[in-house]
């Protein structure tokens, strides 16, 4: 049989998990999870794929909140801690199965079901919004809802990397300079010190990676506009201000791109430079919040089954 390497979607796997509970026993969750996952024929890729901020396997997790789903629509329920078991409305269902057994299925089928899903407040809350938006909420409703909290955090982030590159562009070029040092101070790089504005033979900062000084980075920085790609010449110009203060590391940073020479020139160097252009530049910025401030978080929990079962 021919692997599937598309990942399915959550509400996509009520039929395998009901036929799982067919022989009418009672099965451990964590074993269900894990046998129901691997009984979809993913490519391995994708069976062993993981949910970018948590870490938790991604298949897992979806067949985990289709679990929880069906038991809400009453049609699997609890028969010892950690367990579930298929009821009677799940056997009646097994007899006259749907041609489409998905969530609007179990929205217009079990009053249950419906109830809870009306106090969810997440997904019902552009309900009235324009036809566009119900689309969007119609597609949003295929991912689980921690996967929705990941989606909208990276809808977020991409809008900050706009905003952060734009003023970027509008600093100071020295100023500039100073904050990709800050970056580098925040990454846990060591004494880091931003050179003069002249007479710096095109170098911009110098990291010192050991107290002592023995070991250092030189720092190149560029605020080239975004469509003005950093060409070779600048690549090999840095390296040969490295050969020439018998320096083996670089950084060189742009809010631009580097064009392919200029990326093959510093691969092909037998110097370790790093190149980091707009998009990993404003992400690290993210990351290391330089330049932005965290207005509000949130703990996401999970059930603990090795607690709540032992």
């Amino acid at each position: 049989m021919e692997k599937i390497n598309v990942m399915p979607k959550w509400n996509e796997l009520f039929l395998p998990i009901i036929k799982y509970y067919s022989d009418g026993k009672s099965h451990n969750n964590r074993r269900a999870k894990i046998d129901i996952a691997d009984s979809l024929n993913l490519t391995e890729d994708l069976r062993q794929v993981v949910n970018s901020k948590y870490k938790d396997n991604k298949i897992e997790n979806r067949v985990g909140w289709a679990l929880s789903a069906l038991k809400i629509a009453g049609l699997l329920e609890q028969y010892e801690r950690g367990s579930f078991i298929i009821t009677n409305s799940g056997k009646k269902l097994l007899k006259n199965l749907p041609a489409i057994f998905d969530e609007k299925f179990l929205i217009d089928n079990y009053p249950l079901y419906k109830q809870n899903k009306e106090k969810n407040i997440l997904n019902y809350k552009n309900k009235k919004n324009s036809k566009n938006n119900t689309v969007t909420d119609s597609v949003m409703s295929d991912y689980t809802p921690v996967e929705r909290i990941d989606s909208a955090i990276n809808e977020l982030e991409q809008e900050l990397s706009v905003e952060l590159m734009e003023k970027l562009h509008t600093v100071d070029p020295y100023r500039f300079e100073e904050i990709v040092a800050e970056l580098l101070a925040r990454m846990g790089y060591g004494e880091l010190m931003v050179t003069k504005k002249s007479n710096d033979g095109g170098i911009d900062a110098v990291v010192n990676e050991d107290k002592l000084g023995l070991d250092k980075i030189f720092v190149q920085v560029k605020r080239y506009a975004e469509n003005n790609k950093i060409p070779e010449k600048y690549v090999r110009d840095f390296l040969g201000a490295l050969s020439t203060h018998k320096i083996s590391k670089g950084i060189f940073v742009t809010t631009s791109t580097f064009d392919n020479k200029a990326i093959v020139a510093a691969k092909n160097s037998d110097k370790k430079i790093r190149l980091i252009d707009k998009d990993e530049l404003t992400e690290l910025m993210i990351k290391y919040e330089v330049g932005t401030t965290k207005i509000k978080s949130y703990d996401i929990k999970i059930i603990d089954t090795d607690y709540l079962e032992n």
